[in-house]
């Protein structure tokens, strides 16, 4: 920088005289100013000349704030102020604009930098002393921006007259005021007051409390970080709203942290339920992933994952996050296929590999969700795929695949016996192959399966209407053993009298009946007696608890069938999540005093109670459900065998008029084989198990047809 010279000097003198009616304290400081700027030799004295200047600059420019109205005693002068002089000097230009005049800037930005009578002349503005670019003043507090209260914010206090535009300056030259250059630009001048305090305001600073909870959490101090991020959530701290969803996203996370997991999914539902409005909403996303792992009943996430779009969800389809992404895909599939949007149902099992831990599961409920759309090829193709997946042994690591593999096969036989009754009565053939396709998978399923039970008394219907009668009655008879008797569906006594009526063996029929009512009028009187002791949910919740530790006040001739009612995996998976609430209850209890003194604890804890109460619910409400359809179905075999009775009435009457020669069987039916291939052993009063799939009894048609 060169070393000022005399007129520069003098400029500036004119400025600041300008600006103040005290000339005797100008021109005093112009005299010092002059016995300081001329060194003897360039160099060190360089640096204390441009020190003096800046001293004198400041002084005046200290002494007009001071003094906006001038020194007491002298008057007022017309027109601008020191510090509006200053200001216009000495002021960085806009951002991004030309700050000379006429260059490109609109003229009242620069009028705004002046403050003086209507109709007095704005000043020109520009770079002083440099040509580099000024910095940007856009933001608020930014550095380099104007500072709120000093000379640039007159306007803030109501200090500055009405403002003219440069075009209606009426006195002297354009660029001069009372012979004073308005700009000088090879002054040598600069004025740093120093760094200007920043505030950081996006997002805002966090609270000490904010703060200690998040250097809390990085030291794995998970209880200590969830109770003060708890008191920044309620709003205690004074933080910002961008500080809170923080804190209500990393309190969810610490609750997972201390293996609070209903607790931990309650608060994830509280961030998700504001959708893409919580900034957050799709950091989310991997830990309900996560969650849902830990939880005995996913449906406590399902609600949280569909929230989510399946865009979102393939934004984890990564090599880090793949599994993560298979399993909120089959997580929004049932989300999907219980809000009855089946076709995107589809869409977000398809995305889920076979080889993936839920792939056998998304295969089955792909087929499930083709045949509420009525759709069976699709639906046989899905569960054929989980079959021919067990085989191969691409199970993913499933924890189960033989139950998957029967529970396909089952599904299947269900398939094909629901399109062979769909079928017209012309179309006898195809029903009937349906028919046999559906006794062939029923057969797949091995007598160790719990779906055993079912697909055999299944397949003993579907015996009957393709008129295997044998074959029917033998299931039947299998049904009866020791080995299923208190497990029985009394169904199973309605297909025999119903197969001995069609053969006019009276004598059969009226046995069935009486050993129908004989066995099952008890189990009908005091199934409805259970079923009064169940007025509400939870009565239906203990009676459940109870009956599956055998100790329940269900009356014993109802004790087996409601038994056989309760084993039921969505009724045990219900009891598994009231277990694993109860168990974090217990959990929360034995944490350290911080955490049990806080006002998390009694949120927590309402939290984990209230989700106790909607799982024993849930449960109360579908064991009441179970015991009310146990009821109703046996009031319904009741009336089928009274309609029985009824036509047994009506063709001995018959008979009478026309008596019928033909010899009848033994009330207890035929003769009765194992037959396995072409070997054949007679049933002598003892039951082998290996043997059960295999019975036949002999009947013989004595109606004449």
């Amino acid at each position: 920088m060169s070393e000022p010279r005399p007129a520069e000097l003098d400029a500036f003198v004119d400025v600041l005289r300008g600006a103040t009616p005290d000339a005797e304290l100008l021109a005093e400081a112009r005299e010092g100013v002059v016995a300081h700027a001329t060194p003897p030799t360039p160099g060190a004295a360089g640096g204390a000349t441009l020190h003096a200047l800046r001293l004198a600059m400041l002084g005046a420019l200290l002494w007009a704030l001071a003094h906006p109205h001038g020194a007491p005693g002298h008057p007022k002068l017309d027109g601008p102020s020191a510090s509006s002089a200053i200001e216009a000097s000495a002021k960085p230009p806009r951002s991004g604009r030309t700050a000379a005049a006429g260059a490109g800037a609109p003229a009242g930005d620069a009028a705004r930098l002046w403050s003086g009578r209507p109709g007095s002349s704005a000043p020109e503005t520009g770079p002083v002393g440099s040509s580099a670019p000024a910095p940007n003043t856009s933001e608020p507090n930014a550095p380099g921006a104007p500072v709120a209260g000093g000379a640039s914010s007159r306007s803030a206090d109501g200090a500055r007259a009405a403002t003219t535009d440069a075009g209606d300056a009426t006195d002297g030259a354009p660029g001069k005021l009372g012979g004073i250059a308005r700009t000088v630009p090879d002054l040598p001048l600069q004025i740093d007051p120093g760094p200007v305090p920043v505030m950081d305001t996006t997002p805002s600073a966090p609270s000490e409390t904010m703060a200690s909870a998040m250097r809390d959490y990085a030291r794995e101090r998970y209880p200590e970080a969830a109770v003060k991020l708890q008191r920044v959530v309620e709003g205690a701290t004074g933080d910002g709203a961008e500080r809170v969803t923080q804190a209500e996203f990393f309190l969810a996370k610490c609750l997972y942290h201390l293996g609070l997991y209903h607790a931990s999914a309650a608060a994830f539902d509280e961030v998700t339920r504001r959708g893409r409005a919580h900034p957050y909403f799709d950091e989310s996303l991997r830990w309900i992933a996560m969650l849902a792992e830990h939880l005995p009943e996913p449906s406590g996430v399902i609600g949280s994952v569909s929230r989510y779009d399946e865009e979102r969800l393939a934004r984890l389809d990564t090599p880090e996050t793949r599994g993560h992404h298979q399993h909120l895909s089959f997580l929004l599939g049932r989300a999907r296929y219980r809000d009855g949007r089946l076709e995107e149902a589809v869409r977000a099992f398809r995305r889920v590999p076979t080889d993936s831990p839920h792939g056998l599961e998304a295969r089955f409920f792909e087929g499930v969700t083709h045949v509420r759309r009525r759709r069976a090829q699709p639906a046989e193709a899905a569960f054929r795929r989980v079959i021919e997946a067990v085989r191969a042994g691409r199970t993913g690591g499933h924890e189960a695949p033989e139950r998957m593999h029967h529970l396909a096969w089952m599904s299947l036989a269900r398939l094909y016996y629901t399109q062979a009754m769909a079928l017209p009565e012309d179309r006898d053939e195809e029903a009937s192959t349906l028919l046999s396709h559906a006794v062939a998978a029923w057969r797949r399923i091995p007598l160790s399966s719990e779906y055993w039970l079912d697909s055999f008394f299944e397949e003993t219907w579907a015996l009957y209407i393709a008129r295997e009668h044998p074959r029917a009655l033998g299931h039947v008879h299998a049904l009866e053993s020791p080995y299923f008797r208190d497990r029985a569906d009394p169904e199973a006594l309605v297909v025999r009298a119903m197969i001995q009526l069609e053969h006019c063996q009276w004598d059969a029929v009226e046995h069935t009946l009486a050993g129908f009512h004989e066995r099952y009028d008890p189990v009908l009187r005091a199934t409805e007696r259970a079923h009064a002791l169940v007025d509400s949910h939870e009565d239906g919740f203990r009676m459940l608890a109870a009956v599956r530790a055998r100790n329940s006040r269900v009356p014993p001739a109802a004790r087996p069938s409601v038994r056989a009612a309760f084993d039921d995996r969505e009724l045990v998976r219900h009891l598994a999540q009231v277990r694993s609430v109860t168990a974090e209850q217990a959990r929360l209890a034995a944490l350290d005093a911080p955490l049990l003194e806080s006002s998390l604890h009694p949120r927590v804890a309402a939290d984990l109670a209230i989700l106790r109460s909607l799982a024993i619910d849930r449960a109360g409400e579908l064991a009441q459900a179970r015991l009310r359809r146990l009821v109703e179905d046996l009031r319904e075999r009741m009336s089928q065998m009274d309609t029985v009775e009824l036509e047994l009435a009506t063709a001995r009457r018959d008979e009478l008029t026309r008596p019928n020669p033909r010899p009848m069987e033994p009330p207890e039916g035929g003769r009765i084989w194992a037959v396995q291939g072409d070997q054949r052993w007679p049933w002598d009063g003892e039951w082998w198990r290996d043997e059960l799939p295999f019975y036949h009894q002999e009947i013989r048609n004595r109606c004449g047809r």
